[in-house]
């Protein structure tokens, strides 16, 4: 592995090389950082030399947060975990057939919409009913089909700061449940990416209408900040 490739590009690397570069690029940061104190201590002020060091330790500094935030990217969450699937479908409940959401459009499993307007005898047919309800794990997979095609990018792709997989997982539920564009302009998503976590699980808690999602938010919130999930 060439030291430019260790130091100046790490998009790319495997997670090994990565971990491997970052323990260089401390010890360059640190031996960049003496470097400018002794300059400092010297040397005159205004001395070339100082203001030579400083910019050493900059760009030493610079290219290990370059990798932290590699290594942050390839360990973030990439999909919702099976307590986050579980906590999901507890949220938004269970139907293993068609039916019609409170909107009166058909719906299938854990909130999948089948079409506007209400459930069909095709629906029926295809989908299920009462008496005749799909398997549970027809039910996931349109779940996590969902997921991985629309909300778990949508997270992926509006948050800039890495999460931890609660914090995931909290935020693909509200995604789920707000929609992708209310979402993506959120006082939520604006808080965790200028690095307030407390105050983006706080605003969790503005998506309180209808005053019946106030108990899944205040759970929603928990699971962000503590991990909880029920």
């Amino acid at each position: 592995m060439s030291a430019q490739r260790r130091y100046g590009d790490p998009v790319g690397m495997t997670l090994a090389e990565l971990n491997a570069s970052l323990k260089d690029a401390k010890r360059r940061q640190q031996a960049a950082r003496l470097a400018w104190r002794i300059a400092a201590e010297r040397n005159p002020k205004g001395d070339p030399r100082i203001r030579e060091a400083l910019q050493g330790y900059k760009r030493a500094k610079a290219a290990r947060q370059l990798i932290d935030r590699q290594i942050a990217r390839l360990q973030a969450p990439k999909k919702v975990s099976p307590k986050g699937l579980a906590f999901l479908i507890a949220e938004e409940g269970f139907i293993p057939h068609a039916y019609n959401d409170p909107a009166n459009h058909a719906t299938f499993g854990v909130g999948h919409l089948l079409h506007l307007g209400p459930v069909t005898a095709a629906d029926r047919a295809q989908w299920g009913s009462k008496a005749q309800p799909k398997p549970r794990a027809l039910v996931e997979r349109v779940l996590r089909e969902n997921l991985a095609n629309r909300f778990e990018p949508a997270v992926r792709e509006a948050v800039t700061k890495p999460l931890k997989q609660h914090q995931f997982d909290a935020l693909v539920s509200l995604a789920f449940n707000i929609g992708i564009g209310g979402f993506r302009r959120s006082t939520v998503v604006k808080r965790i990416n200028a690095g307030d976590f407390r105050g983006a699980a706080d605003a969790i808690l503005m998506w309180d209408k209808p005053s019946i999602l106030i108990p899944r938010r205040r759970r929603e919130r928990e699971l962000f900040l503590n991990g909880t999930y029920r």
